[in-house]
């Protein structure tokens, strides 16, 4: 991960934003921007700095290199104050992400119906949508009754996979039931978090299929 801030102070935000959507415009396909993210300073009136991320250096650099990136940014200088500054930043830890605390606790539910502390909020809402039927269940109990009535024994995790949101992540899980006739799920959750906790987790499900179900799917689509 490589990120470059541009701090620069204007009066003239719509006209900035146009020079900006322009330059998206003629760079698509070409830019190697990941993602921008635009942040307005609290203690300076009219002051913002750009955030934007790209998967390495020589990404930034070949972003850097085209021709309409420096046509933009000699036009966005006429809109500007002042001087604009830039910060090139290049990830070397990540020593802490809540995210990644809440996956891990996310997927044990998952597995053993247990509701951690602080997983979910008291009113949190599951929109859980399975083939040809979709329900709403309230609360954290509501989901753990569920999934023990589906199986009292228990899930293994096969896979997993995590993508952090803007406003929370989403997790990718596929399993296999703990009891005398094991099956099989696949599970996309996309969750959002408020205050630390799951607020409303929204989960597509392919339903539970048995052993010759998941036999076929591997024989058709020769997964491992």
């Amino acid at each position: 991960m490589f990120i470059q801030l541009v701090t620069l102070t204007t009066t003239k935000l719509d006209e900035l934003n146009k020079i900006d959507e322009g330059w998206r415009q003629a760079t698509a396909g070409r830019s190697t921007l990941l993602r921008e993210r635009v942040f307005a300073d609290r203690d300076r009136p009219n002051t913002y700095t750009s955030v934007c991320e790209f998967a390495s250096y020589d990404e930034a650099m070949a972003n850097s290199a085209l021709p309409e990136t420096a046509e933009a940014a000699a036009a966005i200088a006429t809109v500007c104050d002042g001087p604009i500054t830039f910060a090139n930043l290049e990830l070397v830890a990540e020593p802490s992400d809540r995210r990644a605390e809440i996956a891990e606790r996310f997927v044990s539910f998952l597995e053993t119906a247990e509701v951690a502390d602080g997983l979910f909020t008291d009113d949190v809402v599951v929109d859980l949508n399975v083939p040809h039927w979709q329900l709403q269940l309230v609360g954290p109990e509501a989901s753990a009754a569920m999934l023990r009535e589906d199986s009292p024994e228990g899930w293994r995790t096969e896979s997993r996979s995590v993508v952090p949101t803007a406003a929370g992540l989403i997790v990718e899980w596929s399993g296999h039931s703990l009891g005398a006739e094991p099956r099989y799920c696949r599970q996309l959750a996309t969750l959002e978090i408020v205050g630390g906790r799951v607020a409303r987790a929204t989960v597509y499900c392919t339903g539970n299929w048995d052993a010759a179900t998941f036999a076929q799917w591997q024989a058709e689509t020769r997964q491992p």
